[in-house]
């Protein structure tokens, strides 16, 4: 597998390889059956986060899998981390008519 598109950039956060193997391609039922497995197991991560008193359990798991997910695509493939969370912006404002997402990149420090 030398083929550098057989491999991809994980976040810093999770992992300490720079580089990870690319399973074999997925079908669309393949893929639907493993995000349900993943959704399953963030999840799994709420329930412990319940367990250890956090006040919003399910929101800290989701935004936690958000932000890596954003990591990832942005590290394998910034434009398309661009257009996504372009998307997303109109995604959200269609579902929370009064989220304001009008100042979000002056009001994220980095």
């Amino acid at each position: 597998m030398s083929d550098i598109s057989s491999y991809v950039r994980l976040p810093a956060g999770l992992s300490d390889r720079h580089l990870t193997v690319v399973p074999l391609a997925l079908d669309d039922d393949e893929f639907a059956a493993q995000q349900i497995e993943f959704i399953k197991h963030v999840f799994g991560y709420c329930a412990y986060l319940r367990e250890h008193a956090r006040e919003t359990p399910v929101s800290d798991a989701f935004l936690t899998v958000f932000v890596n997910l954003f990591e990832a695509i942005d590290a394998n493939a910034p434009e398309d981390a661009r257009r996504c969370s372009s998307q997303l912006i109109g995604i959200l404002r269609a579902v929370f008519p009064a989220f304001d997402c009008d100042g979000l990149s002056s009001g994220v420090e980095g």
